[in-house]
């Protein structure tokens, strides 16, 4: 059958700490978009959750709006994120945020 597999892949802060400054991308409706990964937070533990976010750098001229992405990057397979704009981007270009929360292990 063509059905489509999916991998499910745990995403860690290491795995995007390893790739800090390089690039992902976007094939976006109008080509491609390139967006620079920033920053990670330190995962912290709350209830029974543990959660860490990531920002990334994109064009100014070229929005993505709030939404699931694929992208892309040079040392991993294609990764599912859903990404949001976030308020104060400016100038230099717009920056998106990715929340990732996984249960504490029992």
């Amino acid at each position: 059958s063509d059905g489509v597999r999916a991998r499910v892949v745990e995403f860690t802060p290491e795995m995007f700490r390893e790739r800090m400054g390089t690039s992902f991308h976007v094939e976006a409706g109008d080509g491609r978009i390139a967006l620079r990964l920033v920053e990670v937070s330190d995962e912290r533990t709350s209830g029974r959750f543990r959660a860490f976010s990531i920002l990334f750098l994109g064009p100014a001229d070229r929005a993505l709006g709030q939404g699931l992405y694929e992208l892309h990057h040079d040392s991993l397979e294609p990764l599912a994120i859903f990404i949001v704009p976030v308020i104060g981007s400016g100038p230099d270009g717009m920056i998106y945020e990715a929340c990732f929360n996984r249960p504490v292990a029992p």
